[in-house]
């Protein structure tokens, strides 16, 4: 690392540091004395990566190792070249994001990183951590072939607490051994969650998520995700959120929300389903409410073979605020023999009941029920086409 510290004391506030390649050989760098052993960049500048770096340390552990420590804003990499760790050697997530081990850890505000790619990461490819303002547009791959439910800490990108980042055209992909990473970018932590991140033409090949996110006033728009086979491709925990046109395919869910009012899933097709389409619920005793949300546009079609299907759209509720909240020009349908348990679920749970919920002009097929409503007054249920399967109804209320 000595060489690498000298350039980097070389470069003029401003300058660009060149990372030369060398062929097919790698840079190799001891990262085991951790973050506060990593190339330090405190001031703005360009580091143009055109060659292979590889690190040596994946250990999660207080003083996690990582290759470069960004202080200064302003920093900005770019070029043909790559980042590479060893791999995993533990994919647990502890939730100490502090301690999980890395790449670049980046804690000043307009970092960039475009071009280069990112591989076999120890945990984290790029950490944000309480920064703002960052753009990411890189390639990830590799990771681990073989998932393990419950072993869930390996992200492309983990942002902690700031906000604003552009996550946009960045490729998540598995290597030629059929490794992957199990999240694209994740948003949250100690720090608290993110505000105002634009997720945009991201295309992912993971086992689980494209994004999973603390966040408030964010969107994910455009993107693609297929053979997430484990859960819900975008999760959210937060309010007044936008997804829109995401695409997943070969999928277990589509978009789960939890704990906001506000937010929007418009225009997603999720094809070859194999449990759930789009939920809304609650974490924990949460009793604000969801007013305004809007689940409008979209097409879920279950997949032929699957024997879990549970509910199309399904709202979980418990409490709060539910005025405005629309379910409106959606489709619903399963491919061959397979049914959904109901295509439309809303379900207050006792002693609470949901109000001023409207479910109009969707088109409901390949279900048990079309719409099942219990504990909702005051809803509005109007002009769906529902062709159930069995003896199901096309409309189910329970009022108790």
């Amino acid at each position: 690392m000595a060489g690498f510290r000298r350039a980097i004391a070389a470069t003029p506030s401003g300058g660009t540091l060149l990372i030369r390649a060398r062929g097919a050989d790698a840079y190799t760098m001891d990262t085991s004395g951790g973050l506060t052993e990593a190339l330090t960049l405190d001031r703005p500048m360009t580091v143009r990566l055109d060659g292979i770096v590889r690190v040596t340390d994946s250990t999660s552990r207080p003083n996690p190792p990582y290759l470069f420590d960004v202080r200064a804003p302003d920093v900005r990499f770019e070029g043909r070249g790559a980042i590479a760790g060893p791999g995993i050697e533990d994919d647990t997530n502890d939730h100490e994001d502090r301690n999980h081990a890395g790449l670049i850890y980046v804690r000043a505000d307009r970092f960039q990183f475009v071009g280069p790619t990112v591989r076999d990461v120890p945990k984290i490819g790029i950490h944000l951590w309480a920064c703002h303002d960052a753009t990411i547009s890189a390639r990830f791959s590799g990771g681990i072939a073989n998932y393990m439910r419950g072993h869930t800490g390996l992200f492309g990108i983990r942002a902690t607490g700031g906000g604003r980042h552009r996550i946009v055209g960045n490729r998540f992909e598995r290597d030629g051994r059929g490794a992957r990473l199990i999240t694209g970018y994740f948003a949250g932590g100690i720090m608290g969650e993110t505000r105002g991140d634009l997720l945009a033409r991201n295309v992912a090949d993971v086992h689980e998520k494209l994004a999973y996110l603390y966040t408030s006033d964010s969107r994910v728009v455009d993107c693609r995700v297929t053979d997430a086979t484990q859960t819900d491709i975008v999760r959210l925990v937060g309010s007044n959120n936008v997804v829109k046109r995401l695409v997943g395919e070969r999928v277990m869910g589509g978009v789960s929300i939890y704990n906001g009012a506000g937010n929007r899933v418009e225009d997603c097709a999720f094809r070859d389903v194999r449990q759930a389409g789009i939920f809304l619920s609650f974490l924990g005793d949460y009793k604000r409410g969801y007013a305004g949300t809007v689940i409008a546009g979209n097409t879920i079609i279950g997949a032929a073979d699957a024997t879990g299907l549970q509910d199309g759209i399904c709202l979980y509720l418990a409490g709060g605020d539910t005025s405005g909240v629309t379910v409106a020009r959606n489709r619903i349908a399963a491919a061959g023999a397979a049914a959904w348990r109901n295509a439309i679920r809303v379900e207050s749970i006792p002693p609470y009941f949901a109000d001023d919920i409207a479910v109009v002009d969707n088109d409901l097929s390949g279900s048990v029920n079309g719409s099942s409503l219990r504990r909702v007054r005051r809803g509005s249920v109007e002009r769906n086409v529902a062709r159930v399967r069995g003896n199901g109804a096309a409309l189910l209320q329970i009022d108790s």
